[in-house]
């Protein structure tokens, strides 16, 4: 993953990484429940060894940190092999003042290089 430009959810990264948009549930205790789809493609000859990525999630107009994920599979050790992905499911609350409003989501790779997802929940 690079560095690079800003990516719509629920577009891929050159990196074969895809956030889908958010999808909102019930508000409870001034927070909504929210999950996204994060899907990697394993580009690599060799087996890639789970997901690998770290989510982070800032929502609001001041882009605050809602959420820190390490999302895996159902095995922690679950091989994603070559050619092949993997999607998850992944859940989190979000402030209910910041929806409707702007999200951003960073989804950086073990090797520490970051790919940035936005747009708009609500």
């Amino acid at each position: 993953m690079t560095a690079a430009a800003t990516i719509p959810l629920g577009s891929w990264s050159q990196e074969q990484v895809r956030i889908s948009p958010i999808t909102l549930g019930e508000a409870k205790d001034g927070k909504r429940e929210a999950s996204t789809e994060l899907t990697v493609t394993n580009k690599e000859p060799d087996p890639r060894a789970g997901l690998g990525v770290t989510v982070r999630v800032m929502a609001g107009a001041a882009l605050t940190d809602v959420a820190a994920l390490t999302p895996g599979l159902n095995f922690s050790d679950a091989p994603i092999a070559p050619s092949r992905s993997a999607t998850v499911t992944v859940r989190f609350r979000i402030p209910a003042t910041a929806v409707p409003g702007p999200v951003t989501i960073e989804a950086v790779d073990r090797d520490g290089s970051r790919t940035t997802f936005s747009g708009t929940v609500g």
